[in-house]
C-alpha cells in the first residue's frame, strides 16, 4: 500500500470532488476513487486491446470517409429509429455465417418451416439464404451490414437473386459501412435503415460518435439517428436490435459459432497472419492464442482464437443484460456459445414449438 502526498490547486481539488460525486463515490475514500478511474490502465496492453487499437487506427480514416459519403443518404433516408417496435412480441431468428449453419443445413430447415417472426440475416449469408429458399415470399427479412470494406461487402448484395427479391427486403446499415454496398443494395430495391456505431464515449464533448449524431440531425429527426452496438460482429448487433429496437420476445441463434470447426488448421483462421507478425514469426507463440472448447450441450468441440474468445465474452455479457422475459436460445447445434442465460436446443425443436413453452426442449449438459 502506497501513501500519496501531493500539493493540489484548490480548483483541482474541487474538480476531483465533483468528479467523485458524479461517479457515486462520494461516500468512499479517495483510494477507492483512484482505483476506479485507473481501472482500465494496464501495465501491459492485452493482445485483444492491441489489435482493437490497431484496427481503430487503421480503419478510422476509412470509416470517416464512408460516413461522409453516406451522409446525404442518411439524412434523406430512413433510420433505425423507424423500426422501434416493428417486431413487438414476435419471435426472431438471427442468422450468422458460422460453419454450423452449413454443416447442419439450417437454412434449408428454416426454408421449409412456417416461422412467422422476424428473420435477421448477416449480410455475408444473404445470397446463400435466398438461394436456400429463405426469401421474403415467405419470411419477414432484415439484413445487417456493419463492415466498411469497399472491396468485399458490396459483393454480398451483388447477385441476381438479390435483385429478384430486393424490393421486399429491409437492411440496417452502419453509417460507416461501405458506400458501394449501400448503393448496390439500393439498386436492388432494398430499403435501408441507418444507424451510428459507437466509436467512443459519446458523453465526451470531443466524442466522434456524438459529432456523427449531431451531423445526422434533421427537422424530422432533431436528435439524429439511433446508435447500435454490434459487439464487433454484425450478428451480435442484430441480436441486440431484436430485443432493444424491434421488441421481439424470444430469439433463436443459428450460425453463431464464435469459433471454427475443430479440425480447422490454425493457418486458415482469420487472425493467424496478424498474430504471426506480432510474435515475429514464432509459431509456438501463435499456438498459445488458440484453444478448443467443448460444448457439453451439443457434445462437440470448437476451435477458438483469442478474438473469438473475446467475442464470446461480449455475447455472454450482452445476453446476460437482457431482461428475463427476453430469452435467447442457442440453436446452432455447434460452436462454443453456452452458459448462464443461454439455453441450448435443436433448431428443429425451436421451429416446431416456438409458439409454446420451450422449456421442455432445452438441452442438458453432458
Amino acid at each position: 500500500m502506497k501513501v500519496l502526498i501531493c500539493k493540489l490547486r484548490d480548483s483541482t481539488y474541487e474538480k476531483l470532488k465533483v468528479w467523485r460525486t458524479k461517479l457515486g463515490l462520494e461516500e468512499k475514500d479517495w483510494g477507492d476513487f483512484f482505483d476506479y478511474i485507473t481501472r482500465e490502465v494496464h501495465f501491459w496492453e492485452p493482445l485483444t486491446e492491441t489489435l482493437t487499437r490497431r484496427t481503430l487506427e487503421k480503419l478510422l480514416p476509412l470509416w470517416c470517409e464512408n460516413f461522409a459519403i453516406n451522409l446525404q443518404k442518411i439524412r434523406n433516408g430512413k433510420a433505425l429509429n423507424d423500426l422501434v417496435g416493428y417486431g413487438k412480441n414476435k419471435p426472431a431468428i438471427v442468422v450468422g455465417a458460422g460453419p454450423s449453419l452449413y454443416k447442419n443445413r439450417h437454412l434449408q430447415l428454416l426454408a421449409k418451416s412456417d416461422f412467422d417472426g422476424i428473420v435477421l440475416i448477416s449480410d455475408r449469408v444473404l445470397i446463400d439464404s435466398l438461394k436456400s429458399g429463405v426469401t421474403p415470399e415467405k419470411f419477414d427479412i432484415i439484413v445487417g451490414t456493419v463492415d466498411g470494406n469497399r472491396d468485399l461487402i458490396w459483393r454480398h448484395y451483388n447477385d441476381p437473386i438479390v435483385d429478384k427479391y430486393g424490393d421486399r427486403l429491409k437492411a440496417v446499415f452502419a453509417s460507416t459501412a461501405a458506400p458501394n454496398a449501400a448503393e448496390r443494395a439500393e439498386k436492388a430495391g432494398i430499403e435501408i435503415y441507418w444507424y451510428n456505431p459507437p466509436l467512443d464515449d459519446w458523453r465526451r464533448n470531443e466524442s466522434l460518435t456524438r459529432l456523427m449524431g449531431m451531423m445526422t440531425k434533421t427537422e424530422k429527426r432533431p436528435k439524429g439517428i439511433g446508435v447500435l452496438r454490434s459487439g464487433g460482429q454484425v450478428g451480435c448487433g442484430l441480436n441486440i436490435m431484436a430485443h432493444a429496437v424491434l421488441g421481439c420476445k424470444k430469439t433463436a441463434l443459428i450460425g453463431i459459432d464464435c469459433g471454427y470447426l475443430p479440425e480447422t488448421p490454425i493457418e486458415k483462421t482469420d487472425y493467424y497472419k496478424q498474430l504471426l507478425a506480432m510474435v515475429k514469426g514464432n509459431i509456438n507463440e501463435v499456438k498459445k492464442y488458440f484453444k478448443k472448447i467443448y460444448n457439453p450441450y451439443f457434445k462437440c468441440e470448437c476451435l477458438v482464437d483469442f478474438m473469438f474468445d473475446s467475442y464470446r465474452e461480449i455475447w455472454m455479457e450482452t445476453i446476460h443484460a437482457f431482461p428475463p422475459d427476453h430469452v435467447v436460445y442457442n440453436c446452432t447445434e455447434g460452436g462454443c456459445l453456452f452458459g448462464k442465460d443461454i439455453p441450448c436446443m435443436r433448431f428443429e425443436d425451436f421451429l416446431n414449438h416456438y409458439k409454446n413453452d420451450l422449456s421442455r426442449y432445452v438441452l442438458k449438459a453432458e
